[in-house]
């Protein structure tokens, strides 16, 4: 049982079991079932008494966990258009304005994630910003990093890159593609990670004869990431296997973007990942 602020719960438990004993027999337990517990263990006790006045007593403990926690509270979601929460509906009359953070589309995984978290840590004010752009590469976003991360003081960083390299390479060697990518990943990486922590997203599924030209790059990319990314102090969050290495059902008809189930299964990635690395329990 989890006391979502720490304070006493309700709890119900069944009543206990009776073997023998000549009827009618009476139970009573204290504290009763459906009774207010306090954060910590308590212990409830049961009587039982029969016809014949013979009694029998028993006990059990009931636990009541202290409110999640989470050692962070403002997040900065940053990236392409796939963390700006782009569909195929939405993509006409897109341009590079701006630095990209807005409040962004319902659907994408930053805006699913606040409303996980508002009820993982009602306790807390925990938000993360959505800084994405879309179009951008990920060599544009090294430039954009430093200003985005000027507009809050941010305890974390998301960073989900690269897609669009792919295309704006694609006419080049795979080799280079690959390295350009992990370089700007690697060098945006150190630009955030400074009194924060920051998880990097790999490249999502694309689908052949989409929007993006070369899906055959994204395995090479995201294996290149697999080991760059520990190695700079960073989390990686494999959204790639999230949405289960695979085009369908995740990516929408643009063969690109994901839809609003995509999204949701990223936002669960970087939940999950945030929750490892920083949950705790908190005190009452």
């Amino acid at each position: 049982m989890l006391s979502p602020d720490n304070r006493p719960v309700s709890v119900a438990y069944p009543k206990p079991t009776i073997d023998g004993g000549t009827a009618p027999v009476t139970t009573s337990c204290t504290p009763e079932t459906a009774s207010a517990f306090a954060v910590g263990t308590s212990t409830v006790t049961c009587t039982v008494t029969d016809a014949q006045t013979r009694a029998a007593s028993c006990s059990f403990p009931v636990t009541v966990n202290p409110a999640l926690r989470l050692n962070a509270t403002a997040i900065l979601a940053f990236g392409d258009s796939i963390t700006e929460g782009t569909t195929p509906t939405t993509l006409s009359g897109m341009t590079l304005t701006g630095i990209g953070c807005h409040t962004g589309s319902a659907v994408a995984y930053p805006a699913v994630m606040n409303d996980l978290l508002k009820t993982l840590y009602p306790t807390q004010s925990v938000a993360a910003t959505n800084c994405g752009w879309a179009g951008e590469e990920a060599t544009q976003g090294v430039v954009r990093l430093p200003t985005g991360l000027s507009t809050g003081t941010y305890d974390v960083v998301l960073l989900m890159e690269g897609a669009n390299d792919l295309s704006a390479l694609s006419g080049g060697s795979q080799s280079a593609a690959v390295n350009t990518i992990a370089n700007a990943i690697v060098s945006m990486i150190r630009t955030a990670r400074s009194g924060r922590t920051v998880f990097v997203g790999t490249l999502t599924p694309q689908r052949p004869g989409g929007k993006g030209p070369r899906p055959e790059w994204v395995d090479p990319v995201n294996a290149r990431l697999r080991s760059v990314v520990p190695s700079e102090g960073a989390v990686l969050v494999d959204t790639w296997q999230a949405l289960g290495g695979s085009p369908d059902p995740y990516i929408s008809s643009d063969g690109l973007h994901p839809t609003s189930a995509g999204y949701q299964r990223i936002a669960d990635a970087f939940l999950s990942a945030i929750r490892g690395a920083l949950e705790t329990r908190s005190q009452p």
